[in-house]
């Protein structure tokens, strides 16, 4: 339970500072090593231990708790406090511990189903495309997304812009984008209850559809056209959550960071300010 608290806290505060330094800024990729970083540190920093550091600081207040629970005739009241609330805090400690595994496996299930169902439509009839990828042409109105190595269009998008559609899919499939949603899935599904989790995910997400659309737009296509392409998309039904949709994220906020000017890359620097949060996360566990 100490490990989940500490680890939620670490997140929520390096998801912030985040957020505030480097969510609006053109550096793609070094946003996707910055967040893929931040789970990771999340995950590994409440289990740092640094003797001498837990030795010194926890000396005064193991003598202050020692003085207040002796008593004048040196009894102890530690007993007692335990055999008064035991009971209490023994049952409210089984009531969370239910309700959070509660949480994990419903979170699990739904990601086991996503992967099957991504799994299954993808096993259809496809083609191969020239890059080693797979194709799946289906009639129902899905956005199109990509799941490992195979893309799922819809006979309607593939006929009216399947050249720009198939690019930008094929820029999740390079990039293995479907590892880091796996990833920040079983991360949330850990800590169901930490928004800070969720938010992690959602602008890994992000990040995914501004690094695939700067890919469409460097490989020629034309920019006002895709970006009306967009806007469709933003109208169609997505198909699974362990996917990396075509209409994932916010419309306006793709369409604004492809307009965006290069952010000068001494900003960079600004992931800097994380490492005050790391040491002090390390100091607390």
């Amino acid at each position: 339970m100490i490990y989940l608290i500490v680890s939620a806290i670490s997140l929520a505060l390096m998801v912030t500072v985040y957020r505030l330094t480097l969510s609006r800024t053109t550096f793609h990729g070094f946003n996707r090593f910055v967040l893929l970083a931040t789970l990771a540190l999340a995950a590994v920093v409440p289990v740092m231990h640094f003797q001498s550091i837990s030795s010194r600081a926890s000396a005064p207040i193991n003598y202050m708790l020692s003085e207040i629970m002796v008593y004048a005739d040196g009894t102890s009241g530690v007993n007692t406090m335990q055999t008064t609330e035991s009971g209490s805090s023994i049952s409210i400690l089984s009531v969370i511990t239910v309700v959070y595994l509660a949480g994990v496996i419903f979170c699990l299930l739904r990601i086991a189903i996503g992967i099957l169902s991504s799994e299954i439509i993808c096993h259809r009839r496809s083609r191969m495309l020239a890059d080693g990828s797979r194709l799946v042409i289906t009639e129902r109105n899905y956005a199109p997304f990509s799941w490992r190595n195979c893309i799922v269009i819809s006979r309607k998008d593939y006929e009216s812009n399947g050249a720009m559609i198939i690019a930008h899919e094929q820029a999740h499939v390079h990039l293995h984008h479907s590892f880091d949603l796996i990833l920040a899935q079983l991360f949330c599904a850990v800590q169901w209850f930490n928004p800070a989790a969720w938010i992690l995910r959602r602008s890994l997400l992000e990040v995914h559809e501004f690094e695939a659309d700067a890919q469409v737009l460097e490989d020629g296509f034309d920019g006002r056209r895709y970006q009306i392409c967009l806007v469709r998309a933003a109208l169609q039904g997505s198909f699974a959550t362990t996917t990396n949709n075509f209409s994932n994220c916010s419309t306006k906020k793709r369409i604004v960071m492809m307009n965006r000017h290069s952010t000068n890359p001494w900003a960079r620097l600004r992931a800097l300010l994380m490492l005050p949060v790391v040491a002090l996360s390390v100091i607390v566990a």
